[in-house]
């Protein structure tokens, strides 16, 4: 049973139900697999024009293996060419964004790039009786 708490989404195959999740070892698979970082997986997928059906297979099957390891790359393949680029593609990037879900508990398609607040740093000067200047002003 597919669990959306738990960043699962569900892939139907023929009447058969296959529980999708990307969890850290199956991030980790996949940067090894295409030798590209998460970030950039997630980048490609927002835009399908760019995707190639090598990286589709690869995300694909590292989805798969929390709950069915004993699916091959291959296999993966086979699932693939049964349900289509298209939908395959577009259920993955479900997964994505139930794998990264914003702070307000809304799903993006990116996963988060950089650590911090978000908010710009302001430069200390190592001179001495230098003033800082007011914003806007």
């Amino acid at each position: 049973m597919v669990n959306p708490l738990r960043g699962e989404v569900a892939l139907e195959v023929e009447g058969e139900t296959y529980t999708l999740c990307l969890d850290i070892n199956a991030i980790i698979e996949v940067e090894n697999l295409l030798d590209i970082g998460i970030a950039e997986v997630a980048g490609l997928f927002s835009e399908p024009g760019r995707v190639r059906a090598g990286y589709v297979r690869a995300m694909l099957w590292a989805a798969l293996q929390r709950h069915h390891p004993h699916i091959e790359l291959r296999m993966a393949g086979d699932l693939l060419v049964k349900v289509g680029l298209a939908r395959v593609i577009e259920t993955l990037g479900e997964t994505l964004d139930a794998a990264f879900p914003s702070e307000e508990g809304e799903h993006r398609r990116h996963p988060p790039t950089t650590a911090g607040t978000g908010k710009v740093s302001t430069s200390r000067s190592s001179r001495s009786g230098s003033s800082r200047k007011r914003s806007g002003g």
